[in-house]
């Protein structure tokens, strides 16, 4: 103390692990920025557990290392990055503010008869952002009503239509023949057109 201007008060033994809880507690429990540690075993661990977020844990001690000694790693839960994340998106919003960043348009845009070639490009690897299958709506027959029912099914649109009762007979369903392959797909609900009973 004569030597160096710190309080009594700060000082600790090593002798013992006492010297943690003192650390904490002086700390307001959030520990010391740099820890310079040569205690092995239990102190080795009490030194661990007094670094502060951010903090720097220097080790001049050999007996842990050549015995393969474990440190528990919850101490890194005690790193909040909020202060670096906050920094880091403000330098980010600055920069599109100045019109020197802009967002990256990353959507692949795939037709119907496409899939194939959307699924191949999904299972590359290389993929960034988001795929797209395209649809597309079928225009209502001539002569039926303007009134029609649609069922969302993804991928594929069933349309059914509802003919007006005077001069047409109804009809509860029509058969169709399903394409076995994404190039009949296409054509298929092209031509797709399923009448239902209102």
């Amino acid at each position: 103390m004569e030597r160096y201007p710190i309080p009594e008060d700060h000082i600790f033994s090593s002798r013992s692990t006492d010297f943690a809880p003192a650390i904490m507690h002086m700390t307001d429990g959030k520990g010391v920025d740099i820890v310079v540690n040569s205690l092995s075993g239990e102190g080795l661990v009490q030194s661990w557990e007094c670094t502060a977020p951010y903090g720097r844990f220097v080790e001049f001690g050999k007996k842990d290392i050549l015995a393969n000694a474990k440190l528990s790693m919850r101490q890194f839960l005690k790193h909040d990055y909020q202060r670096v994340a906050c920094a880091a998106l403000e330098a980010v919003m600055g920069l599109m503010d100045e019109d020197m960043l802009a967002p990256q348009d990353a959507t692949h845009v795939y037709g119907v008869g496409e899939i194939e070639k959307a699924y191949r490009h999904m299972q590359s690897g290389k993929n960034f952002g988001k795929i797209v299958i395209e649809s597309f709506r079928m225009r209502p027959h001539e002569g039926t009503s303007t009134k029609a029912h649609w069922l969302e099914i993804p991928l594929f649109r069933y349309m059914a239509q509802q003919r007006s009762s005077e001069g047409h007979r109804e009809r509860h369903g029509q058969s169709v023949n399903l394409a076995s392959s994404f190039e009949g797909q296409s054509h298929w609900l092209m031509q797709l057109s399923r009448l239902l009973k209102p």
